[in-house]
């Protein structure tokens, strides 16, 4: 096999793995997506445009996570002072607890993940991961910018 080919099949097999545990962290009746959603609440009050934006998915998926967490009392939105049409979101006490309870779970059981790799290799591991992930984003922004080629 060719290194891209490896590549492609690690890291499948990565993201793959980490979703499977993932989705045993996940719980008070949150997908992925809405519990990466409140995530980004986490520091304060979002329009749901930049979530969208920070979730790569499109307004009317966000709005409709948005509107699944707000009716489980995770979510509230708000009126932006200065802007009828503006929509914040915030956590509630609920969704904030929620939170802060699957980050814990998640740093768990991911460094369980790191803990079975040597100890001298978990540093590299952890920045590989953040290399991988940057060089991921850089390319779908300049994908993005260039277009679909195989569209036209």
């Amino acid at each position: 096999m060719s290194a891209p080919n490896d590549f492609a099949t690690a890291l499948r097999r990565l993201v793959r793995g980490i979703g499977r545990l993932e989705r045993d962290v996940v719980c008070c009746d949150v997908t992925l997506q809405q519990f990466d959603t409140m995530r980004l609440l986490v520091d304060g009050t979002l329009l749901n445009t930049d979530l969208a934006h920070a979730l790569g998915i499109d307004l009317s998926t966000a709005s409709r996570n948005l509107s699944k967490l707000e009716a489980g009392g995770y979510v509230e939105r708000i009126q932006v002072a200065g802007d009828a049409r503006a929509t914040g979101n915030r956590l509630t006490r609920k969704g904030r607890s929620c939170v802060e309870g699957m980050l814990e779970e998640e740093r768990d059981v991911l460094g369980a993940v790191l803990a079975h790799l040597p100890a001298h290799r978990r540093a590299l591991a952890r920045a590989l991961v953040a290399e991988v992930a940057a060089a991921a984003e850089s390319e779908i922004e300049a994908r993005k910018s260039s277009g679909c080629s195989s569209c036209d």
